[in-house]
């Protein structure tokens, strides 16, 4: 499999190597002048996000970290060139808390007019029988763009991916990514990948057929959906 100029050798490689950075960080928290976060700059208007990327805090527990979701954020991103976030160290939940630094840099974001288009990355467990649920609220996250429904859809579909669910976990509205952002007048959507396809280890061409199909729809999203910036990359 080739994406770009990377084969699939460089891929596994690339992922591996982001995947051991972030795992090697599941028990530090940030120091007081650290954000506990990464963000990678962007010559397209979209957002690629993994608030749980590394484990994060809810209600006073700490939670497992999602395998491979900052993995997938970081490489798409850089491949695409567009912008990423995913957390790198144990921080309170930025999905849940309207008011965490993960957060307040995505407004940030859409204030300047930076982004157009949002995409959470999370992880799903596979004791789920379909490979991937598209959340949007019942629609409304993404504010009338039904065809960014539609272009995620054949992409998992061209790579293998027929169980597709939607709104299994986006049927009430939550301090999520996805409410925050499209709350902003931004389009936004909530993935949530089964783990099947989202770990090397365990199931290696399921996870880059899913890596395949993810950088598939941001490129057609780049073209179709929104417009290219190429002023963005130096305006933070």
């Amino acid at each position: 499999m080739i994406i770009t100029n990377i084969t699939e050798k460089t891929l596994v490689k690339n992922l591996s190597k982001s995947e051991q950075i972030i795992k090697q960080t599941y028990k530090i928290r940030p120091i007081p002048f650290q954000k506990g976060y990464k963000f990678i700059k962007g010559n397209y208007p979209i957002l690629l996000s993994a608030p749980h990327a590394a484990r994060t805090i809810q209600k006073g527990k700490i939670k497992l970290r999602e395998n491979y979701v900052g993995a997938f954020v970081q490489n798409l991103s850089k491949i695409c060139r567009v912008y990423g976030i995913y957390t790198t160290n144990i921080i309170h939940d930025p999905n849940s808390n309207n008011s965490s630094k993960y957060k307040i840099k995505i407004k940030q974001l859409i204030e300047k007019g930076l982004i157009k288009l949002v995409i959470d990355i999370h992880g799903l467990h596979k004791s789920q029988e379909f490979d991937v649920d598209i959340g949007t609220y019942n629609h409304q996250s993404i504010l009338g763009n039904i065809k960014i429904i539609d272009i995620l859809k054949k992409s998992f579909n061209k790579n293998g991916f027929e169980n597709i669910s939607e709104n299994f976990f986006t049927t009430t509205i939550k301090n999520t990514v996805t409410n925050f952002s499209y709350k902003k007048g931004i389009p936004a959507v909530q993935l949530e990948i089964n783990k099947s396809s989202r770990n090397l280890n365990i199931q290696k061409n399921s996870t880059l057929r899913m890596f395949k199909a993810l950088y598939e729809a941001v490129e057609i999203l780049k073209a179709d959906f929104v417009e290219v910036d190429k002023n963005c990359l130096n305006t933070l």
